[in-house]
């Protein structure tokens, strides 16, 4: 049967995204990846990805998907517990999508009458203009990283001034997430950890962010470019759905 002929059942679906998730929780990778396949999840994802970033040609999306699933595979091989490998999929390839973007929008367009000349220059300029790109790129990355860790540190600090216990609980708890690079974070996981509600969880986040924000910018943080964005971890839906 022809690729573009696969078909499959909602119910089909739901089974095989199920049986993802239980071969990831044995830590069978390969079982996952058969699964997902199977499932028309990661085809749901690139559509998802694609329609999100639609100025992204559909090769890259295809390829930030790939690396999202080459991470995850290796996470899962090494023993590492992921409780939501949709949400897993999604956040890495959404980063690698934002990155991707992000870079693109600071390159110089060049007019047409210098065209010419790039593509005359020689192999060497070329390449050290490369290594110029790589090397900002490498810079750029340090300077996301060092902010990420400052945002946690300085978000740590102020967990006693948020006020109410629960909004005291689960902003730790998303804290710690963050530190720890957890890409499949959702509200279910943190109500079951903390013996909340659902709902509790959404309003103690939510308040805790607003809160958190407040006093940034009371303690004049947010004149030095503080933000809390990178700890944000969304309650995203599965990419299937």
């Amino acid at each position: 049967m022809n690729e573009n002929e696969r078909t499959i059942t909602p119910e089909e679906q739901k089974q095989a995204l199920q049986s993802a998730r239980d071969a990831a929780a044995a830590g069978d990778p390969m079982g996952m990846l058969k699964n997902l396949y199977h499932g028309f999840v990661l085809d749901g994802m690139k559509s998802r990805l694609a329609a999100r970033w639609s100025q992204i040609p559909t090769d890259d999306v295809d390829y930030f998907v790939a690396q999202a699933v080459d991470i995850l595979y290796e996470q899962i091989n090494l023993g590492e517990k992921v409780f939501n490998i949709t949400a897993y999929l999604w956040k890495v390839a959404e980063r690698k999508a934002t990155d991707y973007h992000r870079i693109r929008k600071k390159e110089r367009s060049l007019p047409p009458d210098e065209l010419s000349e790039v593509f005359n220059s020689s192999r060497v300029a070329v390449h050290q203009r490369t290594s110029e790109e790589m090397a900002e790129e490498e810079r750029e990355k340090e300077e996301q990283d060092r902010k990420r860790r400052q945002s946690i540190t300085i978000a740590r600090s102020l967990l006693p001034r948020l006020g109410l216990a629960n909004v005291q609980a689960v902003m730790a708890y998303v804290i710690d997430a963050a530190e720890a690079r957890r890409e499949d974070l959702q509200n279910i996981e943190i109500a079951d950890a903390l013996g909340l509600s659902l709902e509790t969880v959404r309003q103690a986040k939510s308040r805790g962010f607003r809160r958190l924000s407040r006093i940034a910018k009371e303690e004049g943080l947010v004149e030095r470019k503080f933000c809390f964005e990178d700890l944000k971890i969304d309650d995203e839906e599965d990419a299937s759905s």
